[in-house]
């Protein structure tokens, strides 16, 4: 199962910006938005589910998770750090980019 996670932006900036760190074989909460998603893995190695596709992820790699997406990470090593840029789609659509009707 899983949820659909709301975003609040600030006004001023459309974007939320944030560390997520992962024990071994823990996961983050199955979720999707609309908004445009990007995971840098700062640290160790797991990988992404995306729509039931699992993808590697290790220290330096850097995905695209689009908008409604299914998606959750998971950890393979002791630890793993990610950092997690969330781009506002209505702020992206002001722009001319329709996120919802693009797939990276």
């Amino acid at each position: 199962m899983s949820f659909y996670e709301n975003h609040l932006f600030e006004k001023e900036l459309p974007i939320i910006f944030h560390l997520d760190h992962l024990e071994k074989m823990e996961q983050c909460i199955n979720n999707w938005h609309e908004n445009l998603e990007l995971i840098y893995c700062m640290e160790g190695e797991g990988e992404a589910v995306i729509n039931s596709n699992h993808i590697p992820l290790r220290q330096g790699n850097m995905m695209i998770i689009n908008s409604g997406d299914i998606h959750y990470m998971v950890s393979k090593s002791a630890k793993m750090s990610y950092y997690c840029l969330i781009i506002s789609a209505a702020f992206l659509r002001e722009y001319g980019i329709d996120v919802e009707n693009l797939s990276f």
